[in-house]
Parts: structure tokens; sequence; C-alpha cells
């Protein structure tokens, strides 16, 4: 007689609580009864697809945690990105700010210098160097006011470049 190698069998007792679950267990079996030799066969294939399912759910978890790690970086990157463009457009805006003052104080100091010429006022260099032609006149600053209230913008009364 052939011996059976025992050491690879294993019996589990089940002990199912739930009436509504032994229900459904035996209603699926009644269902699925000529799909299976007897009830045992049919609850190790019940447990072997919840298995299945549950391996799988875990398999598709750990691909959505990898992809929601991966939108995760990306979206830190963008942060990141979007962080130096800010940075980079601030200091662009703030640039373009003194330069847009620098060429204010230049254009009006050119233009007071010319009044003066016509004038025939003494020039002298050191008033042209302490800034005292820097200033926009009165009529042109009153333009320029009028042009920033066009869109929209308030008259900068604590400008000290025009004082």
């Amino acid at each position: 007689m052939k011996k059976i190698d025992t050491s690879k069998l294993m019996e589990v007792k089940l002990r199912i609580y739930s009436y509504g679950t032994i229900e459904r267990l035996s209603k699926c079996f009644e269902k699925h009864r000529a799909d299976f030799r007897n009830k045992n066969e049919f609850l190790v294939h019940v447990i072997t697809n919840g298995l299945d399912i549950l391996e799988l759910q875990d398999e598709n978890f750990k691909d959505y945690y990898q992809k929601m790690e991966s939108i995760s970086e990306k979206i830190t990157h963008f942060e990141n990105h979007l962080s130096v463009k800010e940075n980079m457009y601030i200091q662009d805006l703030k640039m373009i700010n003194v330069q847009q003052i620098f060429i204010e104080k230049l254009l009006s100091r050119i233009y007071n210098l010319v009044l003066a010429h016509d004038d025939e006022r003494t020039l002298q260099a050191r008033y042209v160097e302490a800034g005292m032609y820097d200033r926009l006149p009165e009529g042109l600053q009153e333009l320029k006011n009028e042009y920033l209230k066009a869109i929209g913008i308030e008259e900068d009364k604590n400008d000290d470049w025009n004082r």
C-alpha cells in the first residue's frame, strides 16, 4: 500500500457566527451545487476566490499608492518650480519698477534742463547732480496721475522720488 504524505495536508476548522453569512453561503451553494462535488469544495473555492480578490486589491492599492506618491512628487516639483518662477517674476517686477522710476527721473531732469536752458538760467552741475532738476514738472505729474487713474491705479502720494 502506498503511503500518503500527510505533512502537506491541512485541516482548518472555521466557525462562522453570523447567521446572515451562513445563510448567504447556503443560498450560494444551492445555486452552484452542480459545479462542486460537495460543500467543502465549494467553501474552499469561495475562500480561494476571496483570497485572490484580497491579494488583487492589495496589488491595486500598492499601484494606487505608488501612483499617488508619483503625483505627490510631481505636485511638489511643480510647486517648487512655481515658487522659483514667482520669485523671478517678483524680482522682474521690482527691476521694471526701478527702471521706470529711473527713466522718469532722467526724463524729468532732461526736460527741466531744456526749460532752464530756454530761460537762459545759469545751470550749475552741482545742482543737476544734487537732483534739483529730477522732479516731474507739475503739469506732467498731473498728466501722469490722470493716466494712472484711467487704468485704475491711485496716485502714489508717498512717492519720495517726486518730492
